[in-house]
């Protein structure tokens, strides 16, 4: 894992929403209002609908990240990442700590 891929994950899913905004127009309705449930509102109520796992488990997965919001739990993902790059540098610079 280098900080290169980690900013380019984190640029990645800012394009995605940006480009979203931008295409709202030209977007389905039905495709919009899912988007925004998924991203901004909570997944476990379209995740349930589309898999086996169940409404408690998404909910209790991560702390109920997910259901929190798609957009806040792959930000708290790449801010995870961070941190890790963060002591993997720091532990490469000087073992012994």
């Amino acid at each position: 894992m280098s900080s290169f891929f980690v900013r380019e994950l984190y640029n990645l899913n800012t394009d995605m929403q940006k480009d979203h905004s931008l295409n709202i127009p030209y977007h389905n309705k039905l495709y919009n209002d899912f988007f925004e449930m998924v991203m901004k509102v909570g997944a476990c109520t379209e995740v349930v609908k589309l898999t086996t796992v169940t409404l408690d488990d998404c909910k209790g997965f991560a702390k109920g990240i997910v259901d929190e919001s798609l957009a806040l739990a792959m930000s708290r993902h790449f801010e995870n990442m961070r941190y890790l790059l963060t002591l993997y540098d720091s532990l490469v610079k000087d073992p012994t700590t």
